[in-house]
């Protein structure tokens, strides 16, 4: 039985249905209920009329650099690269990389 998500109840053991296989190895489906899919649409709306823009208010690290650049705009024209190099600044690790069964050990 698929899971539904509608946003406002989520339960622990939905979670580990989907993140971990069964017994049989395998996931149980996901799917949104159609109220969360309305609300994510209402959700977006409002996030591009109000922030998709070059004259938007300042919201840090959405549309502005962090840290000591928090006060620096960033242009829409500018925003998919920043993205891209906010993760990669972020994105670090040392070492050989895990054996896939460690970073998959069961919590």
């Amino acid at each position: 039985m698929a899971v539904t998500i509608n946003g406002t109840t989520v339960k622990a053991k939905q979670v580990v249905r989907v993140a971990r296989p069964s017994r049989a190895g395998r996931y149980e489906k996901v799917q949104l209920a159609p109220e969360a899919r309305l609300k994510i649409a209402a959700t977006r709306d409002y996030i591009d009329r109000t922030f998709m823009h070059d004259d938007a208010p300042l919201m840090y690290a959405f549309n502005t650099g962090v840290g000591l650049f928090k006060d620096q705009r960033v242009l829409m024209a500018d925003m998919a690269a920043y993205q891209t190099k906010s993760v990669f600044a972020h994105a670090t690790g040392l070492g050989e990389p895990l054996r896939w069964w460690i970073a998959c050990w069961p919590v």
